[in-house]
């Protein structure tokens, strides 16, 4: 099941700007319950699939073979590439699961100012050779967290949440989903079909999509932050997960309106970015 909403407000950049991450990159705060795991060497690895997405969005694969590789959908990655002799980094989520062994999925949104990111979006070529962390941070789902969510992302903020919800609709088919996916028009929502077709097969999955600058009014609507949108919906259920992605301004109003409405603060799991 899915529904969609338009909005009045307008989303901050989805661009970090910390230089050493690009845009869709690694968070520079995250609040969870658990404790990140040593980062081991990088990990040689090439690109094996890219597709243009989105007007703004590239999605790529990483083959990394068949060494030991860890992760937890939901954490990055930091990828490193030699351009022009010198060796530059940057931050991505992984939006695969760990059925894909062998290989993860990064998306990757324009940032012109970050190298490794316009390198990615632009440049790169299905071959290049890259090197890639194994998973780092706390940004993921864990059975103490329960089964009942509700995933919040912000533009390119979708990326950790992606992974997050395939892994719980294939590791408990009992839970119950809800994902509140923001963005400024229909053509930017990242992995629609995808996460529509997941939803299908999960009958206790459910999609709901606001646009902030695009209305739809033939197939109704509703005007409003993203907290406007769950109120509207009542869907803040304080037993609930809340994992939340995205924009400072996105990811600030949410974790003081969901804490305003009720919910223990061990049940809201957010990034925040650079």
């Amino acid at each position: 099941m899915n529904t969609i909403w338009t909005t009045g407000s307008t989303l901050a950049s989805g661009s970090p700007s910390e230089p050493a991450h690009g845009a869709g990159s690694a968070p520079c705060e995250t609040v969870s319950e658990s404790v990140s795991e040593p980062i081991p060497e990088p990990i040689p690895a090439r690109i094996a699939q890219i597709r243009r997405a989105t007007p703004t969005v590239t999605v790529l694969w990483l083959e990394y073979g068949d060494r030991p590789y860890r992760f937890l959908p939901g954490q990055w990655i930091d990828l490193y590439v030699s351009l022009r002799g010198e060796r530059r980094v940057g931050g991505y989520s992984i939006t695969s699961t760990r059925r894909t062994p062998g290989r993860i999925r990064i998306a990757v949104k324009d940032a012109e100012h970050h190298p490794v990111t316009r390198w990615l979006g632009h440049a790169a070529r299905v071959g290049d050779e890259i090197a890639i962390s194994e998973g780092q941070g706390d940004f993921h789902y864990a059975p103490a967290h329960g089964e009942r969510l509700v995933l919040l992302a912000g533009g390119i903020g979708i990326t950790p949440l992606v992974g997050i919800a395939h892994e719980v609709c294939e590791t408990r088919p009992q839970a119950v989903i809800d994902l509140f996916y923001s963005a400024a028009r229909a053509e930017q929502l990242l992995f629609r079909a995808e996460l529509d077709a997941l939803a299908a097969a999960h009958c206790g999955m459910r999609c709901h999509y606001v646009l902030t600058r695009q209305s739809d009014a033939s197939r109704g609507g509703h005007r409003g932050r993203m907290l406007d949108v769950l109120d509207a919906c009542g869907d803040t259920p304080p037993q609930a997960t809340y994992y939340f992605c995205g924009p400072r301004g996105f990811v600030d109003d949410l974790a003081t309106g969901l804490a305003a409405r009720g919910i223990p603060p061990e049940r809201l799991i957010y990034e925040r970015w650079w």
